[in-house]
């Protein structure tokens, strides 16, 4: 993933600039600390070892990138990223450090050569992958040469709720649309409607399975990405009777979680196709993890009423396993508060 890896650098100075020129008092940069750069040999440990140990203990985000390969064992985990991804995540279940945890997987074809040669390797992508995705943590891109486009507007989220905090940024959302020109409005309208169009065509065009849903996910990816300029059109989208205006909106949660949408997340669950349900579920899992405290009792309202309203789920479904995560941070959030 060297180019994917050189992309992101790429963007992160970028950010950096532009940060620097419109805000040069907040002194803030963005690095990114790459094991082959900062770390140097040692021989006193394990590779793994020596990696942990040299390099930074805090960060504010993790970026994790997998397409065809896994990676080798370190002892502790499959790979020296599932390794690096396992450490972040319990730092941020523990202390909210890192601050945020994004991972994407690359869903370009791979070579024949390449899947005959590593199945093994292609397998353990294939079951790591629904752990991070039941969590709400996955992206997904399938051109690699773009995969800037689509971590430069993830990060820019990122970096507003980093700055700001997430009641600036729905502010900052919901004022978008005084301040976006008529023409800047039509173009995001033309960019959403025609990712919610392809949505519509692969679900209506493909059999159901792995490969229609993967496809499905490059684009459920595209509308989070678009989420701070779409914001302003969230009204007309969660009311459209279209399925793929809907996901639009639901993207938009997930990225930029409004406890006033809460129940009618949940409401989706039950409503729509399964694709579309599991990614309500995921919008009211970021919901949980993000909203002020204040605001996780209409979070808790928004999850009885999906349930109420689907008493039938599986507790095998893909649905259901991101429910259980919303209770169980639910109850890890309000406990800190005494309510529980």
């Amino acid at each position: 993933m060297s180019d994917e890896r050189r992309q992101c650098g790429e963007v992160i100075e970028e950010l950096n600039t532009t940060v620097q020129a419109l805000l040069p008092e907040l002194d803030t940069q963005l690095d990114v600390i790459p094991w082959e750069t900062d770390t140097h040999p040692d021989l006193t440990g394990s590779p793994q070892e020596v990696v942990d140990d040299q390099l930074p203990k805090d960060s504010d985000v993790f970026l994790g990138i997998m397409w065809s390969r896994f990676g080798t064992p370190t002892g502790t985990a499959g790979s020296g990223t599932e390794h690096e991804f396992l450490s972040a995540r319990r730092g941020w279940e523990t202390k909210r450090r890192p601050a945020h945890l994004r991972f994407y997987f690359c869903e370009a074809s791979i070579p024949p050569k390449v899947a005959g040669e590593h199945a093994d390797q292609l397998k353990a992508v294939f079951d790591f992958r629904p752990e991070l995705s039941n969590q709400g943590l996955v992206g997904s891109y399938e051109d690699r040469s773009r995969f800037s486009d689509t971590v430069r507007r993830d990060l820019v989220l990122v970096l507003a709720r980093l700055l700001h905090g997430q009641t600036v940024q729905i502010e900052d959302a919901q004022g978008g649309s005084g301040v976006i020109t008529p023409a800047d409005h039509a173009i995001v309208r033309n960019q959403v409607e025609a990712l919610t169009r392809e949505y519509e065509h692969l679900r209506e065009t493909m059999q159901s399975g792995d490969r229609r849903t993967r496809r499905m996910e490059v684009v459920a990816s595209q509308l989070r990405s678009l989420a701070q300029s779409a914001y302003p059109l969230l009204p007309d989208l969660a009311t459209s009777e279209r399925p793929g205006d809907r996901l639009a909106a639901v993207c938009i949660h997930q990225a930029i979680p409004d406890a006033t949408y809460l129940d009618w997340l949940g409401e989706r669950m039950p409503a729509e196709q399964p694709f579309l349900g599991y990614h309500a579920a995921v919008a009211l899992l970021v919901a949980a993890r993000d909203l002020p405290v204040e605001s996780l009792d209409q979070v808790a309202h928004a999850l009885e009423r999906a349930e109420s309203m689907w008493s039938r789920l599986l507790r095998s479904t893909d649905r259901s396993r991101v429910l259980d995560n919303v209770r169980g941070e639910l109850k890890r959030r309000l406990s800190g508060t005494g309510r529980l």
